[in-house]
């Protein structure tokens, strides 16, 4: 089970994988990050204790969507994914981030990657990744 102190201590771990040999293939351990946001202006952020990819994510709406209400992922200070106008959505609704940037999905170990909300953007933001190292 993953669990938020395995992760924080960086003992997100594969056991029993096979060697591939192959260029460019790899193997990845996935997990989710999430944050549940609450209203304002806000960034949720964790440090990451070791390299990751940001391959998807969503966010499901805890409240209908108030003017200028947005989410977006971050590497650092820059943007991984589109910014995501939350304004006019309804309630228990799910908004998928339309695009990835590949020059900002891979998150160093020790930078930050964030959830950064706009205006009163309640809900849950929810991101999938895969361990890369």
């Amino acid at each position: 089970m993953i669990r938020a102190k395995n992760i924080a201590k960086a003992t997100l771990t594969a056991t029993e994988i096979a060697t591939i040999s192959t260029t460019g293939v790899g193997i990845g351990l996935p997990f989710t990050l999430t944050a549940q946001t609450v209203s304002g202006t806000t960034a949720y952020a964790l440090t990451a204790p070791f390299k990751f990819e940001v391959l998807d994510g969503h966010f499901i709406m805890g409240a209908a969507g108030g003017a200028s209400d947005t989410i977006v992922m971050k590497n650092g200070s820059t943007a991984i994914t589109d910014t995501s106008d939350l304004s006019a959505k309804s309630d228990k609704e799910i908004v998928r981030f339309t695009t990835i940037d590949d020059a900002q999905s891979v998150v160093a170990k020790d930078a930050t990657f964030s959830f950064v909300t706009a205006s009163d953007s309640k809900g849950l933001a929810v991101a999938h990744c895969i361990r890369r190292e």
